[in-house]
């Protein structure tokens, strides 16, 4: 082979392993690029995850001083209807208590008039 034809093998070699080692480079950057875009996406995935994580966390103690102020503050069904028969075994009791006291007001004027009706005879004799 003459000097000529291993020069130009040479630089075609050349000229192919550069090409080679331009296109190595630039899959490497993209892959890089890929990576460190995929790092940076986990990495706010998991700031957003500890975020929803705080904010539950902040639900589950409101919810949980609710059903306290609730349980405090208002009556079940079952108290209501305990009270409600409590109510309204007074309101009977005060209901007996009124006509018993109809039947004495009722006895007080019929002795009065009664006294009345005796008073004339007796003045009269």
């Amino acid at each position: 082979m003459e000097a000529a034809t291993i020069i130009a093998l040479v630089v075609a070699v050349v000229v192919v392993l550069g090409a080679a080692g331009a296109m190595w480079r630039y899959l490497e950057s993209k892959i890089e690029r890929a990576r460190l875009d995929a790092v940076e996406r986990a990495v706010a995935a998991l700031e957003a995850a500890v975020i929803a994580n705080a904010a539950a966390d902040l639900a589950r103690q409101d919810l949980a001083s609710f059903k306290t102020h609730v349980a405090e503050t208002y009556v079940t069904k079952e108290g209501m209807h305990e009270q409600t028969a409590e109510i309204m075994q007074a309101i009977r009791g005060v209901g007996g208590s009124v006509d018993r006291l109809n039947e004495r007001i009722d006895r007080v004027i019929e002795q009065r008039a009664t006294a009345a009706r005796r008073r004339p005879s007796v003045a009269a004799e």
